[in-house]
């Protein structure tokens, strides 16, 4: 491996730590009302799913948006229908945007 790969790889490591998801509860718990039209960004769709079941116990109005989700959940957040998005993607302005 290259030295960037290694690096790449840690980086991997850090943001998929299953030790984070009981400090992000307790976190989360302490103050909801961060979550309030966020969106939270994964790194994996696996690790997004934990994190929505933390989320799921403070609030329903939070839903996933991973790659080949129908773009309905998308316009759900903008309308504010859902108070957060848990999702791995780069979500541009445009897609963010009422139909």
């Amino acid at each position: 491996m290259s030295e960037q790969e290694v690096w790449m790889e840690i980086a991997r490591v850090y943001k998929t730590s299953r030790a984070k998801l009981p400090i992000f509860a307790e976190f989360i718990n302490r103050q909801p009302e961060l979550l309030q039209r966020s969106i939270v960004f994964v790194e994996t769709m696996e690790y997004g799913e934990e994190v929505l079941e933390i989320i799921h116990q403070i609030h329903p109005h939070f839903h996933t948006y991973f790659s080949g989700e129908d773009a309905e959940t998308l316009k759900r957040f903008a309308q504010g229908d859902l108070e957060c998005l848990v999702t791995c993607h780069r979500l541009s302005k445009e897609s963010m945007s009422s139909p």
